[in-house]
Protein backbone atom coordinates (compact mmCIF):
# COMPACT_ATOMS: atom_id res chain seq x y z
CA UNK A 1 0.00 0.00 0.00
CA UNK A 2 2.63 2.58 0.75
CA UNK A 3 4.59 1.67 -2.21
CA UNK A 4 1.49 2.57 -4.31
CA UNK A 5 0.92 5.88 -2.45
CA UNK A 6 4.50 6.97 -3.14
CA UNK A 7 3.56 6.43 -6.90
CA UNK A 8 0.33 7.64 -6.88
CA UNK A 9 2.26 11.19 -5.52
CA UNK A 10 5.00 10.90 -7.93
CA UNK A 11 2.57 10.85 -10.44
CA UNK A 12 1.04 13.91 -9.22
CA UNK A 13 3.93 15.83 -8.71
CA UNK A 14 4.59 15.22 -12.99
CA UNK A 15 1.49 16.45 -13.73
CA UNK A 16 1.99 19.27 -11.31
CA UNK A 17 5.16 19.95 -12.99
CA UNK A 18 3.72 19.71 -16.00
CA UNK A 19 1.32 22.42 -15.13
CA UNK A 20 3.69 24.86 -13.72
CA UNK A 21 5.93 24.59 -16.74
CA UNK A 22 2.82 25.44 -19.30
CA UNK A 23 1.39 28.23 -17.17
CA UNK A 24 5.29 29.65 -17.10
CA UNK A 25 5.49 29.80 -20.95
CA UNK A 26 2.12 31.56 -20.61
CA UNK A 27 3.05 33.95 -18.56
CA UNK A 28 6.34 34.75 -20.22
CA UNK A 29 4.47 35.65 -23.56
CA UNK A 30 2.04 37.69 -21.61
CA UNK A 31 4.73 39.39 -20.02
CA UNK A 32 6.45 40.45 -23.44
CA UNK A 33 3.11 41.03 -24.93
CA UNK A 34 2.36 43.19 -21.59
CA UNK A 35 6.06 44.91 -22.41
CA UNK A 36 5.46 46.15 -25.85
CA UNK A 37 1.83 47.42 -24.98
CA UNK A 38 0.08 45.04 -26.71
CA UNK A 39 -2.14 43.29 -24.16
CA UNK A 40 -3.59 45.00 -20.99
CA UNK A 41 -1.98 44.88 -17.34
CA UNK A 42 -5.16 42.67 -16.52
CA UNK A 43 -4.09 39.96 -18.68
CA UNK A 44 -1.13 40.05 -17.78
CA UNK A 45 -1.59 39.69 -13.74
CA UNK A 46 -4.08 36.78 -14.87
CA UNK A 47 -1.32 35.07 -16.49
CA UNK A 48 1.21 35.70 -13.88
CA UNK A 49 -1.40 34.19 -10.99
CA UNK A 50 -2.22 31.16 -12.87
CA UNK A 51 1.70 30.27 -13.31
CA UNK A 52 1.94 31.04 -9.56
CA UNK A 53 -0.82 28.87 -8.17
CA UNK A 54 0.34 26.32 -10.31
CA UNK A 55 3.66 26.70 -9.07
CA UNK A 56 2.05 26.75 -5.78
CA UNK A 57 0.67 23.64 -6.47
CA UNK A 58 3.75 21.41 -7.48
CA UNK A 59 5.40 22.41 -4.22
CA UNK A 60 2.53 20.75 -2.71
CA UNK A 61 2.70 17.41 -4.86
CA UNK A 62 6.27 17.51 -4.49
CA UNK A 63 5.58 17.65 -0.17
CA UNK A 64 3.23 15.15 -0.41
CA UNK A 65 5.92 13.01 -2.75
CA UNK A 66 8.47 13.46 0.61
CA UNK A 67 6.10 12.09 2.83
CA UNK A 68 4.82 9.13 1.04
CA UNK A 69 8.47 8.19 0.45
CA UNK A 70 8.63 8.45 4.27
CA UNK A 71 6.03 6.35 5.03
CA UNK A 72 7.50 3.11 2.38
CA UNK A 73 10.69 3.85 4.18
CA UNK A 74 9.21 3.12 7.34
CA UNK A 75 6.99 0.44 6.10
CA UNK A 76 10.10 -1.30 5.13
CA UNK A 77 11.65 -0.91 8.02
CA UNK A 78 8.78 -2.72 9.75
CA UNK A 79 8.55 -4.91 7.32
CA UNK A 80 12.44 -6.36 8.53
CA UNK A 81 11.84 -5.87 11.99
CA UNK A 82 8.92 -8.21 11.86
CA UNK A 83 8.80 -11.93 12.37
CA UNK A 84 4.94 -13.98 12.20
CA UNK A 85 5.14 -17.30 14.30
CA UNK A 86 2.58 -19.89 14.82
CA UNK A 87 2.34 -20.51 18.92
CA UNK A 88 2.71 -24.56 17.53
CA UNK A 89 4.15 -26.94 14.98
CA UNK A 90 1.48 -28.14 12.97
CA UNK A 91 -0.20 -28.61 10.16
CA UNK A 92 -2.41 -25.30 8.04
CA UNK A 93 -6.56 -25.90 7.71
CA UNK A 94 -6.78 -22.08 6.60
CA UNK A 95 -5.51 -19.07 5.59
CA UNK A 96 -7.46 -15.70 5.67
CA UNK A 97 -4.74 -13.53 4.10
CA UNK A 98 -3.19 -13.06 0.96
CA UNK A 99 0.55 -11.79 0.12
CA UNK A 100 0.54 -8.48 0.51
CA UNK A 101 -3.00 -7.69 1.99
CA UNK A 102 -3.03 -5.19 4.59
CA UNK A 103 -4.17 -5.92 8.27
CA UNK A 104 -5.77 -3.40 10.40
CA UNK A 105 -4.98 -2.81 13.58
CA UNK A 106 -7.49 -3.32 16.19
CA UNK A 107 -8.31 -4.55 19.62
CA UNK A 108 -7.89 -8.20 19.27
CA UNK A 109 -5.27 -9.71 16.91
CA UNK A 110 -6.87 -11.04 13.44
CA UNK A 111 -6.83 -14.75 12.54
CA UNK A 112 -3.67 -15.24 10.02
CA UNK A 113 -4.03 -18.71 10.13
CA UNK A 114 -5.46 -22.07 11.66
CA UNK A 115 -3.28 -24.67 12.63
CA UNK A 116 -4.21 -27.71 14.23
CA UNK A 117 -1.12 -29.02 16.18
CA UNK A 118 -1.96 -32.87 15.40
CA UNK A 119 -4.03 -34.30 13.07
CA UNK A 120 -3.61 -37.32 13.92
CA UNK A 121 -5.21 -36.88 17.49
CA UNK A 122 -8.33 -35.47 17.50
CA UNK A 123 -11.48 -34.08 19.96
CA UNK A 124 -15.13 -34.70 19.19
CA UNK A 125 -17.95 -32.45 20.39
CA UNK A 126 -20.44 -34.52 20.72
CA UNK A 127 -24.24 -32.93 21.83
CA UNK A 128 -25.77 -35.63 24.24
CA UNK A 129 -29.28 -35.25 25.47
CA UNK A 130 -30.13 -34.16 29.23
CA UNK A 131 -32.06 -37.88 29.43
CA UNK A 132 -28.75 -39.84 28.67
CA UNK A 133 -26.27 -37.13 30.26
CA UNK A 134 -26.37 -38.79 33.99
CA UNK A 135 -24.99 -41.99 32.42
CA UNK A 136 -21.89 -40.39 30.84
CA UNK A 137 -18.72 -40.25 32.87
CA UNK A 138 -14.86 -39.61 31.82
CA UNK A 139 -13.06 -42.33 30.78
CA UNK A 140 -15.87 -43.99 29.32
CA UNK A 141 -15.46 -45.88 25.62
CA UNK A 142 -16.91 -44.27 22.58
CA UNK A 143 -17.84 -46.05 19.41
CA UNK A 144 -18.46 -43.45 16.31
CA UNK A 145 -18.93 -43.45 12.73
CA UNK A 146 -18.48 -40.40 9.96
CA UNK A 147 -20.36 -40.02 6.56
CA UNK A 148 -17.45 -40.42 4.44
CA UNK A 149 -16.70 -44.20 6.13
CA UNK A 150 -20.21 -45.08 7.06
CA UNK A 151 -19.47 -49.00 7.67
CA UNK A 152 -15.89 -48.54 9.44
CA UNK A 153 -16.27 -47.99 13.07
CA UNK A 154 -13.79 -45.89 14.99
CA UNK A 155 -13.11 -45.36 18.61
CA UNK A 156 -12.55 -43.13 21.21
CA UNK A 157 -12.50 -41.88 25.05
CA UNK A 158 -14.30 -39.52 27.00
CA UNK A 159 -12.21 -36.91 28.21
CA UNK A 160 -14.77 -34.17 29.53
CA UNK A 161 -18.49 -33.67 30.02
CA UNK A 162 -18.84 -29.28 29.97
CA UNK A 163 -21.98 -28.95 32.99
CA UNK A 164 -22.96 -25.69 30.70
CA UNK A 165 -26.24 -26.47 28.47
CA UNK A 166 -27.51 -25.64 25.12
CA UNK A 167 -31.30 -24.93 23.94
CA UNK A 168 -31.99 -25.55 20.68
CA UNK A 169 -35.34 -25.50 19.38
CA UNK A 170 -36.81 -26.42 23.45
CA UNK A 171 -33.84 -29.50 23.35
CA UNK A 172 -31.33 -29.29 26.13
CA UNK A 173 -28.00 -30.66 25.39
CA UNK A 174 -24.64 -31.00 26.96
CA UNK A 175 -21.07 -30.98 25.15
CA UNK A 176 -19.03 -34.26 26.00
CA UNK A 177 -15.61 -34.42 24.39
CA UNK A 178 -14.61 -37.18 23.25
CA UNK A 179 -10.83 -37.60 22.48
CA UNK A 180 -9.58 -39.41 19.46
CA UNK A 181 -6.16 -41.29 17.76
CA UNK A 182 -6.52 -41.50 13.87
CA UNK A 183 -3.42 -43.29 13.21
CA UNK A 184 -4.65 -43.83 9.50
CA UNK A 185 -5.08 -40.28 8.73
CA UNK A 186 -8.93 -41.42 7.80
CA UNK A 187 -10.23 -38.75 9.90
CA UNK A 188 -10.61 -34.87 8.58
CA UNK A 189 -11.00 -31.67 10.93
CA UNK A 190 -15.01 -30.82 10.36
CA UNK A 191 -16.58 -33.99 9.67
CA UNK A 192 -19.84 -35.30 11.37
CA UNK A 193 -19.68 -38.01 13.23
CA UNK A 194 -22.50 -40.23 14.77
CA UNK A 195 -21.00 -41.37 18.29
CA UNK A 196 -22.09 -44.07 20.53
CA UNK A 197 -20.96 -43.93 24.07
CA UNK A 198 -20.83 -47.02 25.83
CA UNK A 199 -22.36 -46.48 29.32
CA UNK A 200 -22.02 -50.30 30.54
CA UNK A 201 -20.38 -53.22 28.94
CA UNK A 202 -21.22 -56.74 29.85
CA UNK A 203 -19.37 -59.70 28.12
CA UNK A 204 -19.81 -63.65 27.42
CA UNK A 205 -23.16 -63.31 29.49
CA UNK A 206 -26.79 -64.72 29.28
CA UNK A 207 -28.92 -62.25 27.16
CA UNK A 208 -32.79 -62.26 26.48
CA UNK A 209 -35.28 -60.12 24.89
CA UNK A 210 -37.37 -58.02 27.09
CA UNK A 211 -40.32 -59.06 25.52
CA UNK A 212 -39.41 -62.41 26.77
CA UNK A 213 -40.06 -61.21 30.65
CA UNK A 214 -43.46 -60.22 29.80
CA UNK A 215 -44.75 -63.07 28.15
CA UNK A 216 -47.72 -64.39 29.99
CA UNK A 217 -48.16 -68.19 29.00
CA UNK A 218 -52.56 -67.57 29.19
CA UNK A 219 -52.84 -65.47 26.67
CA UNK A 220 -50.26 -67.40 24.06
CA UNK A 221 -49.57 -71.09 22.86
CA UNK A 222 -46.18 -72.03 22.10
CA UNK A 223 -44.74 -74.31 19.88
CA UNK A 224 -43.27 -77.50 20.43
CA UNK A 225 -39.53 -77.97 19.88
CA UNK A 226 -39.80 -81.32 19.08
CA UNK A 227 -42.98 -81.45 16.46
CA UNK A 228 -42.92 -78.13 15.24
CA UNK A 229 -46.95 -77.87 15.28
CA UNK A 230 -48.89 -76.06 17.46
CA UNK A 231 -50.49 -77.38 20.64
CA UNK A 232 -52.12 -77.08 24.38
CA UNK A 233 -48.66 -76.77 26.17
CA UNK A 234 -48.89 -77.83 30.25
CA UNK A 235 -48.22 -75.35 32.36
CA UNK A 236 -45.79 -76.97 34.81
CA UNK A 237 -45.61 -73.80 38.07
CA UNK A 238 -42.67 -74.48 40.77
CA UNK A 239 -41.77 -72.52 43.48
CA UNK A 240 -39.89 -69.96 42.70
CA UNK A 241 -38.00 -66.83 43.99
CA UNK A 242 -39.29 -63.57 43.92
CA UNK A 243 -38.53 -61.79 40.51
CA UNK A 244 -39.36 -61.52 36.85
CA UNK A 245 -39.77 -64.93 35.41
CA UNK A 246 -39.07 -66.00 32.12
CA UNK A 247 -40.85 -69.40 30.43
CA UNK A 248 -38.87 -71.93 29.38
CA UNK A 249 -40.02 -74.75 26.95
CA UNK A 250 -38.78 -78.17 28.41
CA UNK A 251 -38.17 -81.38 26.85
CA UNK A 252 -41.45 -82.86 27.84
CA UNK A 253 -42.90 -79.95 25.87
CA UNK A 254 -44.35 -78.42 29.14
CA UNK A 255 -43.46 -74.40 30.18
CA UNK A 256 -41.77 -73.67 33.45
CA UNK A 257 -40.93 -70.08 35.00
CA UNK A 258 -37.44 -69.64 35.79
CA UNK A 259 -36.68 -66.63 38.15
CA UNK A 260 -34.26 -64.32 36.71
CA UNK A 261 -32.45 -61.31 37.69
CA UNK A 262 -31.67 -58.91 35.07
CA UNK A 263 -28.86 -56.81 34.50
CA UNK A 264 -27.71 -53.82 31.61
CA UNK A 265 -29.69 -53.50 28.24
CA UNK A 266 -29.47 -52.10 25.14
CA UNK A 267 -33.37 -52.35 24.23
CA UNK A 268 -32.63 -54.97 22.06
CA UNK A 269 -31.46 -57.69 24.89
CA UNK A 270 -31.25 -58.02 28.62
CA UNK A 271 -28.62 -59.19 30.56
CA UNK A 272 -29.55 -62.11 32.87
CA UNK A 273 -27.08 -61.29 36.22
CA UNK A 274 -28.05 -64.57 37.84
CA UNK A 275 -31.17 -67.25 38.10
CA UNK A 276 -31.66 -71.13 37.03
CA UNK A 277 -31.54 -70.35 32.84
CA UNK A 278 -28.90 -71.61 31.38
CA UNK A 279 -27.20 -71.60 27.60
CA UNK A 280 -29.60 -72.92 25.19
CA UNK A 281 -32.44 -73.52 27.36
CA UNK A 282 -35.37 -72.23 24.90
CA UNK A 283 -37.10 -69.30 26.29
CA UNK A 284 -40.55 -68.39 24.86
CA UNK A 285 -40.78 -64.93 23.46
CA UNK A 286 -44.16 -63.85 22.66
CA UNK A 287 -45.94 -66.95 20.08
CA UNK A 288 -41.94 -67.51 19.35
CA UNK A 289 -38.87 -69.52 21.10
CA UNK A 290 -35.88 -69.05 21.06
CA UNK A 291 -32.59 -70.67 22.21
CA UNK A 292 -30.45 -68.62 24.65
Amino acid sequence: MAAANLKAAQAAVEVAQNTADEAKKEYDRNLDLFNNKMISSEDKEAAELTYLSAKDDLLTKQAEAREAKDALDASRVDLANTVIRSPIDGVVLSRNVSVGQTIAARMEAPVLFKIANDVTSLMIDCDVDEMDVGQVRVGQNVVFTVTAYPDTPFSGRVVQVRIGSDLTQNVVTYTTLVEVEDTHGKLLPGMTATVNIITAEAKNVLRVRPSSLAFEPALAQAVSAKSAKKTAVKIKRTAVKPGPDVWVLKDDGNLAPVSVRTGITDRIYMEIVSGDLKEGDVVIDGLNYAKK
